[in-house]
């Protein structure tokens, strides 16, 4: 499982990005040609979960004297006051394609996303940093240690060990027990 972490959350991360992308992308094509127009609360959806519950407003605006509805996709905690007057952004080409001109209305969504992605995919390139440093590291100090593998090793170090445990062995004064002899070079 470990190994496959950084992959979720890699892909979980770029695929909030892809939708954060896309709802921005949305949201600019309608502000390239949207058109204000007047707009007023005329309804209020309700949605309750655990206890709790948040409301979104629905506006009508009219375009050459049609009447159109929009839901808010963005619901909130506090309730909106029906009458409340909002300009409303729409695509002229098609009036149905509207949006509140508010920040949670026209950028929520595009945030929250894009802002997720971020999180995740900041959070899987981090883990695949950490678990590359690992691995060099680690074969750094096996191709270190490991004189069999034919590898590269400090020469000096190795000579020094087998020396002082050739002479320690056969050293008249050290005696025949099997402590190391602490001694320094002029002893």
């Amino acid at each position: 499982m470990p190994r496959l972490l950084p992959i979720v959350f890699a892909v979980v991360g770029f695929g909030l990005l892809a939708g954060g992308a896309i709802a921005y992308q949305d949201t600019r094509s309608l502000l390239d040609v949207a058109v204000e127009v007047p707009g007023r609360i005329v309804d209020i959806t309700t949605s309750t979960s655990d206890g709790d519950t948040t409301y979104s407003p629905v506006y009508e605006y009219e375009v050459d004297g049609q009447s159109y509805r929009h839901e808010s996709s963005v619901s909130s905690s506090s309730r909106p006051t029906i009458g409340e007057t909002e300009t409303m952004l729409i695509d002229p080409s098609d009036p149905d394609e509207a949006k509140a001109d508010t920040f949670m209305d026209k950028w929520f969504l595009a945030t929250l996303l894009g802002g997720l992605g971020a999180v995740f995919a900041g959070i899987s390139t981090i883990i695949l940093i950490v678990a590359v440093a690992g691995r060099r590291s680690a074969a750094h100090a096996e191709s270190t240690s490991n004189p069999d593998l034919g590898l590269p090793t400090d020469r000096r170090s190795t000579a020094a060990t087998t020396a002082s445990a050739t002479s320690a062995a056969h050293d008249p004064i050290a005696g025949d027990d099997d402590r190391p002899a602490n001694r320094g070079p002029f002893l």
